[in-house]
């Protein structure tokens, strides 16, 4: 029951951001006002991937951790619910990945385009890691 309402969530959440894509004149059609729109969803990227690279570092270090102290936790990994850590560690790794968006105004499409795949990435770390933690939290309390 509880993967039909993450995927229910999650495809609200696409739903959402797809009708929300900002448009080249949502701030207006001269050209500083164009300009400010794609800075800030220049912006709104790097935050986003700032979040997915602490997301990264946060499994590290929790990878490390278990790796150190594998005898004692093996008993409790086997059942811990792992793949909504692996589903939020591959959006965040592709919404990391570089694609050059190139300058001026005949970069709005690609700049668009990454915003929608930054924050889409961003919505799936975010829910799958929810899920994670619920999931780990519902088997601790049983």
């Amino acid at each position: 029951m509880d993967l039909i309402i993450v995927s229910a969530l999650l495809l609200i959440l696409l739903v959402w951001t797809i009708t929300r894509l900002p448009g080249e004149n949502d701030l207006g059609r001269d050209t500083e006002a164009k300009s400010k729109l794609r800075e800030s969803l220049i912006l709104d990227v790097r935050a986003a991937n700032q979040y997915c690279m602490a997301f990264i570092a946060l499994l590290g270090v929790i990878t490390t951790i278990i790796i150190a102290n594998k005898k004692d936790l093996a008993p409790m990994l086997n059942l811990l619910p792992i793949w909504p850590f692996t589903v939020g560690f591959m959006a965040a790794a592709i919404s990391l990945l570089f694609i050059p968006a190139g300058y001026g105004h005949g970069s709005f499409r690609v700049i668009q385009a990454i915003w929608l795949r930054t924050m889409i990435c961003e919505q799936i770390v975010v829910v799958a890691t929810c899920h994670g933690i619920w999931r780990i939290a519902m088997i601790a309390l049983a």
